[in-house]
């Protein structure tokens, strides 16, 4: 997700909470859809996604870095997702 890679830059923190949303909604159907496969690999990777992104319970980190590192993966993930089904 292109949203993930944004965020990598400065922004107002309303960004970051449609952001947390955005990712979590996005995990969430993306599990669903799958819930018929049990549990795979995208799966886990997005049930990760959906945790540490919920804006209801949100996860804190301190260090901005971290947030960084985690954008990069979230939009690594849904990337290499998006690549290996194109369509669903």
């Amino acid at each position: 997700m292109i949203l993930s890679f944004v965020a990598l830059a400065k922004l107002p923190i309303g960004y970051y909470t449609i952001l947390r949303l955005v990712l979590t909604v996005s995990a969430v159907i993306v599990i669903y859809n799958e819930r018929d496969k049990g549990l795979t690999p995208w799966n886990i990777a997005m049930g990760l996604v959906a945790i540490v992104y919920n804006p209801v319970i949100p996860v804190h980190f301190s260090d901005r870095d971290i947030w960084r590192a985690l954008n990069v993966a979230a939009g690594v993930v849904f990337g290499l997702r998006l690549m290996k089904y194109p369509r669903g």
